[in-house]
């Protein structure tokens, strides 16, 4: 495999360049690495959407509330093991160190982020369902509150800002300390998740823009990949809707499978573009380390004296001035 030099100095329209030209380079052994877990990622996907997720959305959490909800945690569960052997596939082409070892690292790196997703939100969450409730329960005693809509209002406001400052001041820097505990054998993510998110906080900023601009390129690719998908799922949908009122189905029994198609087919090339992103996280993982070891170099060395500096401490040194 062609590669790029990981541990340089880049800016972020370098680090999408270096990821973008890496991919294109490497293209035959990224997919021949990369092309089984994408396979089964995009089959459990197509499964989930093609086959429960309409039911799920009509009746599901009413009539089956526990099967709906084993349903989706297996899916979940399911999503991250394969997210976790595709990534590590990919990672073993970038750091050479064997698949298992990189499998256990990604999988070990995104069941922790996702605990740290899942505790910020279930505070997020419960915190504002609390307000919101007390809020409709004040109004409900007093029987009418003009300002309980506001309130409310406000509350989910809140709830929407908390969250952008936890994407912000969290998962962003996060990136940077999930691709540095896959590259550093060293690194224990809990032990050190501290010390990398100050990194990531001191180059939150590069992180930002660099991130911004690779998802901007990747949703726009994305959004046209899906766009059968997402007409043969609103067909679906339409239709279960005009079941409910009353209305005959106007799909064609075929129509399930159909759909189960396209979106394997279509999420398998959405899969390997996040591969771009994956790549973006490297070189940006890569410019962040060398910016860090010439700001702590800079630290340590001292000072070079300009010449007015040598002859001013020259003349004020008499023996410097005997000699």
């Amino acid at each position: 495999m062609e590669k790029e030099l990981l541990y340089k100095n880049r800016s972020f329209s370098s680090c999408i360049n270096a990821a973008f030209k890496l991919q294109i380079e490497n293209l035959k052994n990224i997919l021949k690495c990369t092309w089984l877990p994408i396979l089964i990622q995009s089959i459990i996907a197509g499964c989930y959407t093609s086959l429960f997720a309409n039911s799920i959305m009509m009746d599901g959490w009413t009539k089956h509330p526990f099967v709906t909800l084993s349903v989706m945690l297996l899916v979940a569960v399911l999503q991250l093991v394969a997210t976790a052997w595709t990534l590590s596939r990919l990672m073993s082409l970038l750091n050479e160190q064997p698949r298992r070892w990189n499998f256990r690292r990604s999988l070990w790196m995104l069941f922790s982020n996702t605990v740290i997703s899942v505790a910020f939100v279930s505070i997020f969450s419960g915190a504002a369902g609390a307000a919101i409730g007390f809020v409709l329960a004040k109004a409900q005693a007093e029987e009418a509150s003009p300002g309980m809509p506001m309130s409310v209002i406000i509350i989910i406001g809140v709830y929407l800002l908390l969250l952008l400052l936890y994407f912000c001041l969290v998962q962003l820097p996060l990136m940077y300390t999930s691709m540095r505990y896959l590259n550093v054998e060293k690194m224990k993510f809990w032990r050190d998740l501290l010390p990398c998110h100050r990194t990531g906080l001191r180059h939150w900023g590069f992180i930002f823009i660099t991130l911004l601009l690779s998802s901007i390129i990747i949703s726009v690719i994305c959004l046209l990949l899906m766009t059968p998908a997402y007409i043969l799922g609103f067909a679906r949908f339409t239709s279960e809707m005009g079941v409910v009122t009353g209305d005959p189905s106007g799909l064609p029994s075929y129509f399930p499978w159909l759909q189960f198609i396209t979106t394997v087919v279509v999420l398998f090339f959405v899969y390997q573009v996040f591969i771009f992103e994956v790549l973006v996280i490297y070189f940006m993982y890569g410019s962040i380390e060398t910016q860090e070891e010439e700001r702590n170099t800079a630290r340590i060395t001292p000072p070079i004296p300009t010449a007015t500096e040598v002859q001013g401490f020259t003349s004020s040194s008499p023996n410097l001035r005997q000699i």
